[in-house]
Parts: C-alpha cells; sequence; structure tokens
C-alpha cells in the first residue's frame, strides 16, 4: 500500500478506505506502507493518514517515508505519528561501518546462527555482538542472497523487541521478497 498522497486534490478517501478493508479481509501478516503518505509533508495530512492506517488490523505495519513525506519539515512529523525514521533508532549514519564478523548477516551466511533469532537480548551466539545491546535489537531475521553465484548478500530485518513468533513462514515470505528484488535487480533498463 504505497503513495497514499493525502492532502492532495486527487486523494480518494473511498479508494483508501476500500484497499483498507480488502487488506483487512486478507487478514495479512504484514501491511508495508513504503512512503509518500502525504502531498506535502505537513502535520494535518500525517494526522490524516495515521486516522486512515490505524483501521489497519495488522499484526504488522512497516511505515517508511517517501520523499513527499519529508517537505516541509514532513520528517518530523512523520516520526510524531509513526515513530523514530529507521536511521534514527539504529543510531547508524551513512559511512558508518562495523567489522564483519561482528553482524548478524555474517554470522547468519558463515552457518554461526539461522535465519531467525527470536529473543537477541538473551540468544548467546548473537551476545557479543555490540549493536546487540548497543542499538537494542530484540529479534532478526535474515536470509542470504546470491548474485550470479558468486557475491552473497543479506536481506534481513530487525525489531527493537523479541519476536517469539518467529516463523518458517516469515523467512519463505522473506526469500520470496528477496527473490524479487533480485530480479529487479538483474531486469534490463
Amino acid at each position: 500500500m504505497s503513495d497514499l498522497h493525502v492532502g492532495s486534490g486527487l486523494f480518494r478517501a473511498d479508494l483508501l478506505e476500500a484497499a483498507i478493508d480488502e487488506a483487512n479481509t486478507l487478514a495479512p501478516d504484514l501491511v508495508a506502507v513504503p512512503g509518500d503518505l502525504t502531498t506535502e509533508g505537513y502535520r494535518h495530512e500525517f494526522e490524516q493518514a495515521r486516522e486512515f492506517l490505524s483501521r489497519l488490523e495488522c499484526p504488522s505495519v512497516l511505515v517508511t517515508m517517501g520523499n513527499h513525506d519529508a517537505r516541509n519539515v514532513g520528517y518530523r512529523h512523520f516520526e510524531d505519528f509513526f515513530g523514530l525514521r529507521e536511521r534514527a533508532w539504529l543510531g547508524i549514519d551513512e559511512g558508518d561501518s562495523f567489522p564483519l564478523d561482528e553482524t548478524y548477516c555474517e554470522r547468519l551466511l558463515d552457518g554461526r546462527i539461522g535465519s531467525i533469532v527470536s529473543d537477541a537480548q538473551h540468544d548467546a551466539r548473537v551476545a557479543d555482538i555490540e549493536a546487540t545491546h548497543a542499538v537494542g535489537i530484540g529479534a532478526y531475521i535474515g536470509v542470504p542472497l546470491r548474485v550470479d553465484d558468486v557475491r552473497l548478500y543479506v536481506l534481513c530485518c530487525v525489531a527493537r523487541e523479541a519476536r517469539p513468533g518467529l516463523a518458517d513462514a516469515d523467512v519463505r515470505f522473506l526469500k520470496g521478497l528477496g527473490e524479487t528484488v533480485m530480479a529487479e535487480l538483474k531486469a534490463p533498463a
């Protein structure tokens, strides 16, 4: 569900309501709203977007900012209504790096952990990773992605709280998402 553009003259509340009703009927585990909730990033637009999105009956709703949301100090309003932006939560700035052996993804790739770490704060396999405690990682899920059988990447997600319900179905979903991303990256421009 993307590009809501609440506030635009082209915004149609009835269409968004229908999409929310359909999503609720499907009972998904996750709804992603990848940005452009607003047209101009004004506070009243975020208020309206929040009202609509609060009607989603889903255990996990992931909302990220789009370029329209950052207009007119919208990045500040976004955090008021949807919480910290990912960079603010992780405390990682562009150009920062960590030793590779001190990452969840490297441990996934070398087999020291599986795709799911449901309670990172109490899991001995990741207790020595600085980010576990410094950043406050509660759970991790990741899948390896291979490019042309040479280079490995990892598509992963982290949460602030433990997620004991993470299961193989979540790994399959993330793998499917990864396959879609890889197909798009390989597609001719």
